[in-house]
């Protein structure tokens, strides 16, 4: 649906939603964000298939993302859930007070965990917008994110529809697009202290404190998309798995995977958290 070019392949594309199954958090704000992104360009959209109203289709709706992009929900009944936090876009300058005190009190509302257990999480997501706004060209990105009580997992997705990763890794390093892969590029952009940003204080920790943090401190798992590549680190050991994709993400994607069973609830500080 999108060029090398970062072009749309046709000017109006239809989202068909008739086979859809399942879907998870990172589809709600990757499909989301392609679809800012297709207006951002000049692009049309719409949709067939979703009158069968199956539970992806209603989970969909629950959350938001009808009323957001037909105008109305699909169903009048349609009702978020205490357990999803729906898509919003976040200004980079606006980021940090509203992981505090928006996401945050969500997290810790739904796991009945206090605000110290999630320092470490808060801290890679405050790095993540620092991103967004020192390399990808855009002052926005999107959180969405859904709690599995049943499975103990939570689950984030951070988004921007900006310039994207490899590109600017390729450029930073002379590399060649056909010699040096997206996903190659996008695991040396997780690597400590490599940065291609100029801006002070940014010293290229951020991914590689988010993908080390996510991992071994929460047990959990780091997904990152940009252009063509996906990486994956998983677990405490922070297994690695990498792929280019025939499709192109314009921007970045990533997700966060937490398994909250696997935690200890951490000692709080009276004045730790007093902003």
């Amino acid at each position: 649906m999108v060029t090398r070019a970062r072009t749309p392949k046709e000017s109006t594309i239809i989202l068909d939603f008739s086979e859809l199954k399942f879907i998870e958090p990172t589809g709600v704000t990757l499909l989301s964000n392609f679809i800012e992104w297709l207006r951002a360009h000049g692009g049309r959209y719409s949709f067939s298939g979703h009158d069968s109203y199956s539970q992806p289709i209603k989970y969909l709706d629950d959350s938001g993302f009808f009323n957001r992009y037909l105008g109305s929900h699909i169903d009048t009944s349609a009702t978020l859930r205490s357990t999803t936090k729906p898509l919003e876009f976040i200004s980079t300058a606006h980021s940090l007070s509203w992981l505090r005190t928006n996401l945050l009190t969500w997290i810790t509302t739904n796991t009945n965990m206090n605000v110290a257990t999630f320092r470490e999480l808060l801290v890679c997501l405050q790095e993540i917008f620092q991103n967004i706004r020192d390399h990808s060209g855009t002052n926005i990105g999107s959180v969405f994110a859904q709690y599995f009580p049943n499975d103990g997992k939570l689950s984030i997705s951070v988004s921007d529809i900006g310039s994207g990763i490899p590109e600017k890794v390729r450029n930073f390093l002379g590399a060649d697009p056909i010699s040096y892969a997206d996903s190659t590029a996008l695991v040396k952009a997780c690597q400590e202290n490599f940065t291609t940003s100029s801006h002070p204080g940014n010293a290229g920790k951020g991914l590689a404190d988010l993908t080390l943090i996510i991992t071994r401190h929460y047990n959990g798992k780091v997904i990152i998309i940009s252009d063509y590549g996906y990486v994956q680190y998983l677990g405490r050991k922070g297994k690695l798995w990498v792929s280019d994709r025939n499709w192109l993400y314009p921007g970045c994607l990533i997700d966060i995977e937490i398994n909250i069973n696997d935690i200890q609830e951490a000692v709080e500080s009276v004045n730790e958290y007093e902003w």
